[in-house]
């Protein structure tokens, strides 16, 4: 019997975003050979393995693991019409891979029960504009987040929580996307993935509250439309960056366009989501909004708004690589073996470094070390 996984080679093809014809030319195999091999029908030996192993650049440990593969219908990422399916399907697979090795990280690390709180706090109902609100409030709560304070770092607030966010590798489809996550298979690990691209600062804190909008009110249920699943991440979003009280006190029907300035500078969030902030709770009748809107893309403001929100980063991952595979030498710096990502993660040592936002690769073979993470000790 064999010691390879066959489920591996579809995944392998998904990462990459070719078909298994494709993945065959590549490998130097015929055709029939590659789909007995994914169905079953032939023995997945070693000698295929190492072609595959050749020809993707993925370890050869890859196609030996027995993890659980994401089905796209699964992911929370928004379909766009101009997503094509060979981007779709590479979202899915480094998803798969990063949402599968942080499992591991995490059980390493001894966090497995670290995001508890989101399935306590999840509804199992369709909730309500008010009930998002007071869950966007409770989240805030259990980051240690003042409800009349604005989110200084939005990734280290989930990240001091226990969910991993990590940039992927994938680029989103040219700015298709923004995010991905999976909130109804919490035992694969919860954690957050984005396409960091040309996205402003502000835009990736909203993508980040979004996602975990996702995972705090979809873990239960999941809305039967997609419209209506972003919808629901959208006004977690909007709530957990700007509570309604604190929004009424700042917004006004006879606000101009200039008067958004200074609150974007300090709650970092958009003009734009501002606006639809204020739209959304009746600050802005229709007729204000539309306005408000015209006069954003009057300004060019609608593609590159005033004021900049510094860029975050962020920093769980990394830090549970160099406690599984190296060192952790600050909260910002850490190293992991070559060896420890790919024989035990299976995954390349370069996709690790991405996920990671930078992280030193040793050549020196480490064991995986049973010491507690150092996560959450930096201040928000």
């Amino acid at each position: 019997m064999s010691d390879f996984n066959p489920a591996r080679i579809n995944l392998a093809a998904s990462y990459l975003g070719c078909s298994l014809k494709q993945l065959a030319a590549r490998a130097g195999m015929g055709d029939s050979t590659i789909y007995g091999l994914a169905r079953g029908d032939m023995p997945f030996l070693e000698g295929a393995a190492r072609k595959l192993s050749y020809a993707t650049g993925l370890p050869l440990n890859f196609f030996i693991l027995p993890e659980h593969v994401f089905a796209e219908q699964s992911l929370t990422f928004r379909r766009r019409p101009r997503m094509l399916k060979p981007e779709r399907e590479r979202i899915t697979g480094e998803f798969t891979m990063l949402a599968n090795s942080a499992r591991k990280l995490i059980g390493i690390a001894g966090m497995e029960h670290s995001t508890n709180w989101i399935s306590a706090m999840a509804p199992t109902y369709a909730p309500t504009a008010p009930d998002i609100e007071r869950l966007a409030q409770e989240a805030r709560i259990v980051c240690g987040i003042p409800l009349d304070s604005p989110v200084n770092n939005v990734m280290r607030a989930f990240e001091k929580q226990g969910v991993p966010i990590a940039p992927m590798r994938v680029d989103g489809a040219n700015g298709r996307g923004e995010g991905v996550t999976s909130p109804t298979r919490p035992n694969d690990a919860t954690v957050i993935g984005y396409f960091s691209g040309s996205r402003s600062g502000d835009g990736m804190r909203f993508t980040i509250a979004h996602e975990a909008g996702h995972l705090i009110l979809q873990r239960h249920r999941r809305p039967d439309t997609t419209k209506d699943t972003e919808h629901e991440a959208h006004a977690f979003a909007s709530a957990f960056l700007l509570p309604e009280r604190e929004a009424r006190s700042l917004l006004s029907p006879s606000m101009t366009i200039r008067d958004f300035l200074p609150i974007k500078a300090r709650w970092g969030v958009s003009i734009a989501a501002l606006i639809t902030r204020g739209h959304r709770l009746g600050i802005f009748d229709n007729e204000r909004n539309r306005s408000l809107m015209m006069q954003l893309s009057a300004r060019g403001w609608r593609t590159t708004e005033p004021v900049e929100v510094p860029e975050e980063h962020p920093i769980l991952m990394r830090q549970l690589m160099g406690n599984a595979f190296g060192t952790v030498t600050s909260p910002t710096t850490a190293t992991a073996t070559r060896e420890g990502i790919e024989g035990f993660l299976g995954i390349p040592a370069a996709l690790a470094d991405v996920w990671c936002d930078g992280i030193t690769i040793t050549e020196n073979d480490n064991k995986p070390n049973q010491a507690d993470t150092p996560y959450g000790k930096d201040t928000q």
